[in-house]
């Protein structure tokens, strides 16, 4: 691509993305870091409906996981609760979708309750609500390398269309300590007000129409079914004595279609960018639906053309980082920048690995492919810096060191928060969203949306105070240098992936290790994947 024009201009970084999605201006966007914040705006925004209304709100949700039973607050309401509220008292259309998950394993703060059965059981109890209705998605390419791993909420109410997303579910590991696991997981997620939040409408849309269920659900109700449910509204009866379709279209298809205008919600311009998999009956296989067109709007187009578009410095939180395409990029792009600071999760606490040694062959390889290219074009590896989050003050694993954002942040300019892992899953194969947000410093100063996020996140895990970090060329020298012991209010500690893992290439099958597209079943049984706006 070249030496990027170093203006910090939106062309700039809408070329840096694409042509699609459309970086959109007018939107307010708030980050939200870990657990209790992201619980905390998700409690708000569902509360918006719970006020009379003219029976235009609603309530959408994507998710790869939601526990309905979880507090939001300590001692406070559920999404059940609040479900439950908006359908019986305000007649607030509700509408959920999960991943009909494959992993039937203990969920480690619920012994006895596995992920499918909570999903199951969440879609039940919407579908149980006379406006509410749930669906239980398999409709994907192969169940585990075509997960629906998008994590988004979607709500119409008091305060206009809000939408959610980033690394976030409703699940206890986000709040609840657990040495073993590193829980509560650290995570990032953000709430975006304004013509932003139409672009998670239209994800949730899209998904909604391409399930085989919404057909039955999304029928005009018939008077028998509009009675009974008037009886279960006013006399609070808890589950209807018929199947649970017949709930009527989304409301939210008509905002799609015909948006409202209204008044700026703030200065950040939003680009929606997403993957999205799922099964079509005879499909061809036909050429626009390769991987290599079908990418067009998704966060790795997104992410990579921003990795090689950055002057100044990449910040990155993952839960992974295996993407051998992420390395190439960023080697490729240390010709001209200052630094790159990376953050992940430490291999002995990430699951799903077919052996032990396979998360440190990962990120071993991923360092060499960036050495390697330092190495023939004479950049300097050293401006590549990785650590893993610790107890504070210790080199010790342990609650809250566990590292499950996807986020990435460059040049105080530009901030991506979504559901992909930097591997070939998260980027080729499951269904995921982010939120491109990009918005210029005001004069005179550094506080643009990306500075204040990065700044933030280095408080937490530095433990030095935000405005001591508001230069972005002084503040990556405040990182523990290598192998140091952290101070005391110090989270994070050096980690060295260029250690050579004890494991020989050979030994490691890398498509199981990070299965991508070309490991999907064959064509006739292939999902579609879609970008766009």
């Amino acid at each position: 691509m070249g030496t990027p024009n170093p203006q910090p201009t939106l062309e700039r970084w809408q070329k840096a993305i694409g042509k699609t999605p459309t970086l959109v201006p007018g939107n307010r966007v708030d980050y939200l870091i870990d657990g209790w914040a992201a619980f905390e705006a998700i409690e708000q925004a569902i509360e918006s409906t719970l006020v009379d209304n003219d029976g235009s709100y609603y309530i959408y949700l994507a998710g790869w996981y939601c526990d309905l039973e979880l507090p939001l607050k300590a001692q406070g309401k559920t999404l059940d609760q609040l479900f439950y509220a908006a359908s019986m008292t305000f007649n607030v259309q509700v509408r959920i979708i999960l991943w009909d998950a494959i992993f039937t394993a203990d969920v480690r703060e619920q012994p006895g309750l596995d992920q499918r059965s909570i999903n199951t059981g969440a879609v039940a109890r919407v579908n149980d609500l006379p406006t509410g209705a749930g669906i239980l998605d398999n409709n994907t390419r192969w169940h585990y390398v075509g997960a629906h791993h998008q994590k988004l909420l979607v709500v119409k109410g008091s305060q206009g269309l809000i939408g959610l997303c980033g690394g976030i579910d409703v699940n206890a590991d986000r709040i609840k300590a657990d040495k073993k696991t590193g829980a509560p997981l650290h995570d990032v997620h953000c709430r975006i007000s304004g013509a932003g939040a139409l672009g998670l409408l239209k994800v949730f849309v899209d998904r909604w129409l391409a399930t085989p269920e919404h057909v039955a659900i999304d029928r005009q109700p018939d008077d028998y079914t509009r009675l009974y449910r008037q009886i279960q509204q006013t006399y609070g009866t808890s589950r209807p004595f018929m199947p649970s379709d017949q709930k009527g279209p989304l409301l939210g298809l008509k905002d799609v279609l015909a948006p409202a205008t209204g008044k700026a919600a703030g200065n950040q311009y939003v680009a929606i960018a997403r993957t999205f998999n799922f099964v079509t009956s005879g499909d061809p296989c036909a050429q626009e639906h390769s991987i290599k067109t079908s990418m067009i709007g998704s966060p790795q187009q997104g992410t990579l053309g921003l990795i090689a578009t950055a002057m100044k410095y990449i910040y990155v939180e993952d839960q992974y980082l295996w993407n051998l395409d992420a390395a190439r990029a960023i080697g490729l792009a240390l010709g001209h920048l200052q630094y790159v600071i990376i953050l992940i999760s430490h291999t002995d606490q990430v699951e799903s690995i077919p052996n032990p040694d396979g998360g440190v062959w990962a990120h071993y390889n991923f360092m060499k492919v960036i050495a390697d290219i330092c190495r023939e074009k004479g950049y300097d590896v050293r401006k590549v810096k990785t650590f893993h989050r610790v107890v504070k003050g210790t080199k010790d694993l342990g609650p809250n060191t566990y590292v499950h954002a996807k986020c990435w942040i460059f040049d105080d300019e530009v901030a991506v928060i979504g559901s992909a892992n930097c591997n070939r899953r998260g980027w080729e194969a499951d269904s995921e969203v982010a939120a491109i947000i990009y918005d210029a410093p005001d004069p005179g100063s550094q506080t643009s949306f990306a500075n204040s996020l990065r700044c933030a996140l280095w408080q937490e895990h530095l433990g030095i105070a935000a405005k001591e970090l508001n230069n972005w060329l002084g503040a990556n020298k405040k990182w523990p240098q290598n192998n140091e012991d952290p101070k005391k209010e110090c989270s994070v500690v050096y980690y060295d992936m260029t250690a050579k893992p004890p494991l020989h290439p050979t030994d490691v099958v890398w498509d199981k290790v990070d299965p991508g597209d070309k490991n999907l079943p064959p064509c006739g049984n292939r999902s579609i994947v879609i970008g766009g706006d």
